[in-house]
């Protein structure tokens, strides 16, 4: 997704689960982003505070903190800026849910958080993150 010739897009993936992880990680290496991993909910944070993402994929479940309660605590924390667009991946409907009643239509960070269902499709992985970014889709067979 990055541009040649331009700086890599900054994504960070935060899930407890290392197969998973490393799997997104290598997934979104190939879409041309700079990647880092994170194993939990306050890794993600402590990664978050240190640098500047374009985009975070955070697990809906993990222990410490869930990806939900990192987007609460940077929201109490820091503010909306603190946020870079952000997708909670679960296969948890409350999680869904949780993000359509705080981030939905006509909130003030609606285009900023999205959610993918798991188990996770790689189009609609791909294609979430595009609107996060605000570029068009790819071509479906990318």
């Amino acid at each position: 997704m990055a541009l040649q010739g331009h700086d890599k897009l900054r994504l960070l993936v935060a899930d407890d689960d290392a197969n998973l992880r490393e799997a997104l990680g290598e997934f979104f290496s190939r879409e041309g982003f700079a990647v880092e991993l994170a194993a939990s909910g306050l890794e993600a944070i402590a990664l978050l505070q240190q640098r500047l993402f374009d985009v975070s994929v955070l697990d809906g479940h993990m222990p410490g903190l869930t990806g939900p309660q990192v987007l609460r605590r940077l929201l109490a924390d820091f503010g909306p800026a603190a946020i870079p667009p952000t997708l909670l991946v679960s296969s948890d409907i409350a999680i869904e849910a949780w993000v359509r009643e705080q981030f939905g239509v006509g909130k003030s960070m609606a285009s900023a958080v999205g959610f993918v269902s798991k188990p996770i499709r790689l189009d609609a992985l791909r294609r979430s993150i595009q609107q996060l970014l605000g570029r068009p889709p790819a071509h479906p067979f990318h």
